[in-house]
């Protein structure tokens, strides 16, 4: 994502959203952006809007929380005022709890790409991303963002997501059977699903470009809100 380009108008659609400015709490579950690792201080100059939107909701009293995905992460050191957070986090309302994550530590069974997580999210990854030189990091993002964009739009071009909805569906039933959660939001899959278990919930806003969404939580009632073009 380059600030400018579509991705990046959405998302400031969102940060200054008339709910958004109003609100208690700002979620964002990671995969913000296309790659974004270790905390180079070249990315505050990359993304200065998003940096000062969060800071203006911060300062009037909003809670930030930004979540690792699998595209961002190690990067603590950049996001001041922000409440970082490696994993997933939860919240009581109304006597329900609710659980905020990325998503992709929900997958079960997924050995390989677990495995692969735990590498990247390593203290010696982690060390070494902030050591490498940004331009390296802005070369491997370049490509990323590309293969990102084509995938995508095939994805959502030619097929629609059942099979992963229906495997995240059958994540989510085990979680709600071993957790004492009520509803799960979170993101990783890019399938957009409001699925209900008895009185259990499970949201995910899907992939942004496409859905041009995002979701707001009043009362442990959700809304998918449409982003106006």
């Amino acid at each position: 994502m380059d600030w400018g380009d579509p991705a990046s108008l959405l998302l400031e659609k969102f940060l200054t959203h008339p709910l958004t400015v109003e609100c208690d709490e700002v979620f964002l579950l990671g995969d913000i952006f296309d790659l974004m690792v270790g905390s180079q201080s070249n990315y505050l100059k990359k993304y200065p809007v998003f940096f000062t939107l969060t800071g203006k909701l911060i300062e009037k009293g909003i809670r930030v929380h930004f979540i690792e995905g699998n595209h961002d992460f190690h990067l603590q050191g950049i996001m001041s005022g922000i409440e970082y957070r490696v994993g997933g986090v939860e919240r009581s309302e109304g006597g329900k709890k609710i659980y905020f994550g990325h998503g992709d530590e929900l997958e079960r069974f997924n050995y390989s790409y677990q495995l692969y997580k735990s590498i990247i999210r390593s203290y010696p990854l982690k060390t070494l991303a902030n050591w490498v030189p940004y331009s390296v990091i802005e070369k491997v993002g370049t490509w990323m963002s590309k293969t990102s964009k084509e995938h995508n739009k095939k994805k959502y071009q030619f097929q629609e997501s059942s099979d992963t909805k229906a495997s995240y569906r059958s994540h989510m039933d085990y979680w709600f059977k071993n957790t004492s959660w009520d509803m799960i939001v979170c993101g990783h899959s890019h399938v957009s699903d409001h699925y209900q278990n008895n009185d259990k919930q499970y949201l995910n806003n899907g992939y942004a470009q496409h859905t041009k969404t995002f979701l707001y939580l009043n009362n442990f009632e959700p809304e998918f809100v449409a982003l106006a073009e």
